[in-house]
């Protein structure tokens, strides 16, 4: 597999730089997903902590509460 990745950068840089950022960005799109809804399951107790009230603000995904 290293071999594969030394080949391609050596082929043509740029075609691997642009793999490369792709690769970052859809890991970040996930981990924004992933970290969106841990937030939204987790929000009463955040709240509690911040606010001292857990009913400071609501789920931004109530419509979706079959996540829970």
């Amino acid at each position: 597999m290293i071999e594969f990745i030394i080949k391609l950068y050596k082929a043509d840089p740029s075609l691997f730089v642009g793999m490369f950022g792709l690769l970052l960005i859809i890991i970040t799109i996930v981990l924004f997903f992933i970290f969106y809804i841990y937030m939204n399951v987790h929000l009463k107790g955040i709240s509690k902590i911040i606010f001292n009230n857990e009913k400071h603000y609501r789920r931004p995904l109530e419509p979706f509460n079959f996540i829970i």
